[in-house]
């Protein structure tokens, strides 16, 4: 290296390059030659040296990452290098794995941050960082990788070159653990014990859902606070178990008062522990509580109840009387002296067998012998009827029970005796009433069943026959309960876990099916029997049929929800009535003042032809609410089918088929005709949305009896004869869900934008408002069958009615008082009356009404008063002027209609009316009507 600096420093001084050009020029070449041909070799030397160098660095690299454990990889683009270990992580070979980049092994939700990653390490130097993300291997298992990578430069080439190792099972005791965090806090959530922890300092640091049942604090209150249950006077003893239990004392079963947040102390059961910390220090106690008080209370409860048992036996109206295993009588109550006859004196220390008749007195005898020798009972456990004898020789009947205790090694056998002579005397009686009890078995409306826990029908009555809809009893009493009547077997077990715990179940419901499958909502009250061994013999009960009243409440509820919509859809109507008014008087006073070959009068047509529009829709609202007026009148509803058919084939398409099906009968309901065509044109149109594909519509018409049979198995209607429309498609059809919200306002299952959802809603408020039903039934991919129900009205004779023609707007020259709170249409209606000869005064309230009378009262000849309005309505306006002048006219408008004005008793029936949006033309009509009346 150092003569490499002499040669160089040599060719590069002038004084010496000065020198050799001054000599020959042969003499200079040569010199020249030589130098650079020594710098060559020397730089040629010198970067074998480095190549061998860096080759025997890459060889010790390649050697070390060979045999290492951890995977190594190297990475610009694509994999560069890869080590056995990374092989083995990936699955892939090192081909695979040389044709693929890192971020092509992560799973999908990781591919675009290691992409990221990758990326920006290769735009700039980087310092080493790790990054943990899952790849899929080959075998598609996916796996946690922990990667660590730094930016080098691998043969020139920015690279990355990185470890993995695999995680997988440190995340998965990771989530385990969080899974057992987790775990734990929902059992303290949902545990029944109050769990508190403390610290140290007797600092609240847990306070579980329980323990504020249980206390009255909540947690919030209470946390990192003074432990707030222990009463004054045991402050000292707590401290000192609290001590103990840092020490690393366990104390169990402990049982203290505790206060509650009103200040009343209640007995807990308590255990405390020490809570360890991750040395295995302590770190604070954690206490475990049970409120026992009404544990408490039976104990003393119990205490009582001896006390009173011996208050009992001698208050018993039946006899005790116990007896050694030699018949010797031992104890005797004031019962046994009243039914024998003999005193407590004469009684004790003598054979029972002198209670008895003497032909009994041997078979009791060798039943007591065999019970001690053999342990086997003569009699149940249950009372069993047997002669005794009283002390006047009168043989008496008794009803006998008993139980037998070892004492020392003797038998002693403890009776119940009842006197039950005088209840003999009535078996007769007994026995009429249980043939009445029969009677009434068989000719119960209520089906009254006898079953087995097993789900047998032992008897069932001629009720319970017709409910399942069995052909006879014999046939019922062959079913399984719990697979031919039961819908839902857990219902069955539900119904039996409590009347075997509680011995008897009332009003409990459960789905039931009939022979042909329909389905019942059954409320069963039952008692369970057990036999002498406390176990469960058979149920007895009564079931009662509430499918109907099921049905009844669930249309109970939505009729509720359709009339709270139906109220808000009438005041958006009443409202928008007022705002079409004013539209439609403007409109209409620039069409008259308009030429009519001015460009403008077309602007005007549209405008009055919106508002029409309009005008239609808020008839829609109110078809929804049942609210707007209907002029009912018999019609046929063949002919109304007949008349829409050319309108709705049009409606539907080419590709779609309608057909009728009219029925040969009269077919005559009493219905509003323009509504019961906004029905079919409604549902028309429904069906043509349901066969984008093309299909069927079937409109059919047909008479039907609700009877008593339609009414259990629909649970809807009236009794009578109905006038029956079916609309079917061949659609889509629709699932139960979209079935039960199908007329619900607003309610739609086409696109935003492609429906309002007040086609069918609308459809339901007209059927509802003619009195009538309306059902559907559909099926996904089976179509869809809308059915409507419409009293039948029998045709009576008569001539048709004649429609009077439309009289023309007239003009005028009196004076109307306007009253009216909306401005547009005060302005628009004031601008009418005026132009067609009126004199008009305005008033914008119900007070300014009564006030610009006060001073016009001389003058007005017409009251046009809007129905409501702020501080008076039209109704109190219109009383106070008439008690002055009785002959004044008056015209009363408002948006709703004039049905619910007289309905709602705003209005008196017979008072002149104008619903809103009204139209000059019949604005002026209805004025000249009320004035020349």
């Amino acid at each position: 290296l150092l003569s490499d600096r002499i040669l160089l420093s040599l060719i590069s001084d002038p004084a010496v390059l000065t020198r050799l050009q001054t000599a020959k020029g042969w003499l200079f070449i040569l010199i020249t030659a030589v130098l650079l041909y020594i710098l060559i070799s020397r730089y040629l030397a010198l970067l074998h040296r480095s190549e061998r160098a860096l080759s025997e660095s890459e060889e010790k690299f390649i050697s070390l990452a060979e045999s290492t454990a951890s995977a190594i990889f190297i990475c610009s683009g694509t994999f560069l290098y890869v080590n056995p270990a990374m092989r083995l992580l990936t699955g892939f070979s090192r081909e695979e794995l040389l044709q693929r980049n890192l971020y092509d092994l992560a799973t999908p939700e990781f591919k675009s941050s290691a992409r990221k990653c990758g990326e920006g390490y290769l735009a700039d130097d980087r310092s080493p960082a790790r990054y943990e993300f899952k790849i899929t291997t080959k075998g598609g298992e996916e796996r946690w990788i922990d990667f660590t990578v730094s930016r080098i430069a691998y043969k020139g080439v920015p690279s990355i070159i990185g470890t993995a190792f695999d995680v997988t099972d440190r995340k998965r005791t990771e989530e385990a653990l969080w899974e057992t965090t987790r775990t734990l806090q929902s059992f303290i959530q949902a545990s029944p014990l109050a769990l508190v922890v403390l610290d140290p300092e007797g600092r609240v640091k847990l306070w579980n859902p329980a323990a504020e049942r249980i206390f009255g604090w909540s947690a919030r209150e209470v946390l990192d606070k003074p432990y707030p249950l222990i009463p004054k006077e045991k402050q000292e003893e707590f401290r000192s178990q609290e001590d103990s239990v840092l020490q690393g004392q366990v104390i169990t079963g402990m049982e203290a008062p505790r206060r509650k947040k009103d200040g009343s102390l209640i007995g807990a059961s308590i255990s405390t522990a020490p809570v360890y910390g991750a040395g295995g220090t302590v770190t604070g106690t954690m206490l475990i509580l049970e409120d026992i008080s009404a544990r408490k209370h039976a104990e003393a409860a119990l205490r009582d109840s001896e006390e009173q048992y011996r208050i009992v036996a001698e208050t018993a109206q039946d006899a005790i009387i116990t007896i050694d295993e030699n018949d010797t009588i031992m104890l005797v109550n004031k019962a046994a002296e009243r039914i024998f006859g003999y005193t407590r004196e004469e009684l004790l220390g003598k054979p029972v067998t002198m209670l008895m008749p003497e032909p009994m007195r041997e078979r009791h005898a060798a039943a007591v012998k065999k019970h001690i020798e053999t342990g086997k009972r003569s009699i149940s456990w249950v009372a069993v009827g047997l002669p005794g004898l009283h002390k006047s020789g009168k043989e008496i009947f008794l009803e006998i029970s008993y139980g037998e205790s070892i004492k020392e090694g003797k038998y002693y056998f403890i009776g119940i005796i009842r006197d039950v002579t005088l209840r003999k005397e009535a078996e007769e009686s007994l026995k009429e009433s249980e043939k009445k009890y029969r009677d009434l078995f068989e000719e119960s409306k209520d089906a009254v069943y006898i079953s087995t826990p097993q789900g047998e029908f032992l008897d069932i009555n001629p009720a319970g026959v017709e409910l399942f809809g069995f052909s006879s009893k014999e046939e019922i009493l062959s079913a399984d309960l719990g697979r031919d009547i039961y819908v839902n077997p857990q219902e069955r077990e539900a119904f039996k876990q409590i009347i075997d715990r509680d011995g008897f179940v009332k009003d409990f419901e459960v789905l039931m099916r009939r022979m042909d499958g329909e389905r019942l909502n059954i409320l069963i009250t039952g008692a369970a029997v057990r036999n002498e061994k406390g176990e469960v013999t058979v149920y007895r009960g009564f079931m009662r049929d509430v499918t109907n009243q099921r049905k009844l409440e669930q249309q109970l509820l939505q009729s509720q929800k359709m009339e709270a919509t139906g109220k808000l859809a009438g005041g958006i109507a009443h409202d928008f009535n007022n705002i079409l008014t004013a539209i439609i008087s403007y409109g209409s006073l620039l069409q008259m003042t308009l030429p009519r070959d001015n460009p403008a009068r077309s602007h005007a047509e549209q405008i009055l032809t919106l508002a029409d529009r309009a005008a239609n829709l808020t008839q829609s609202l109110l078809a929804f609410s049942r609210k707007q007026i209907m002029n009912p009148k018999p019609v046929d509803m063949n002919e109304i089918i007949r008349r829409v058919q050319k309108l709705l084939s049009r409606l539907i398409g080419e590709d779609i088929t309608l057909e009728t099906s009219l029925s040969d009968e009269d077919v005559t309901a009493m219905a509003d005709s323009g509504q019961i065509e906004q029905v079919l044109m409604n549902l028309a149109t429904n069906a043509r949305d349901a066969m984008p594909e093309g299909g069927s519509l079937i409109l059919r018409t047909d008479l039907i009896t609700m009877d008593k049979d339609f009414l259990r198995r629909y649970g809807y209607g009236s009794p009578g004869h109905y006038v029956r429309i079916s609309v079917s498609d061949t659609g889509s059809g629709m699932n139960e869900a979209i079935m039960k919200r199908i007329f619900d306002p607003f309610f739609t299952t086409k696109e935003v934008g492609k429906g309002t959802g007040l086609g069918l809603s609308i459809v339901y408020g007209i059927v509802k408002q003619h009195n009538g039903y309306i059902n559907v039934y559909s099926e996904p991919g089976k179509g869809t069958t809308f059915r409507i129900y419409l009293p039948l009205y029998r045709v009576q004779a008569g001539g048709p009615e004649e429609i009077p023609e439309e009289a023309p707007a007239p003009r005028g020259t009196e004076t109307v008082l306007l009253a009216e709170d909306e401005e547009p249409v005060r302005t628009t209606t004031g601008t009418v009356l005026r132009q067609f000869g009126y004199t008009v005064i305005e008033a914008v309230d119900g007070e300014d009404a009564l006030r610009k009378y006060g001073e016009h009262r001389d003058e007005i000849d017409l009251l046009l008063l809007d129905v409501i309005m702020p501080k008076k309505n039209g109704k109190e306006v219109y009383s106070e002027i008439k008690g002055v002048r009785p002959d004044i006219r008056v015209l009363f408008s408002s948006g709703y209609t004039s049905d619910i004005m007289h309905r709602k008793g705003i209005l008196e029936a017979g008072l002149p009316f104008l619903s809103k949006p009204y139209t000059p033309g019949d604005l002026l009509l209805k004025i000249r009507e009320v004035l020349q009346k």
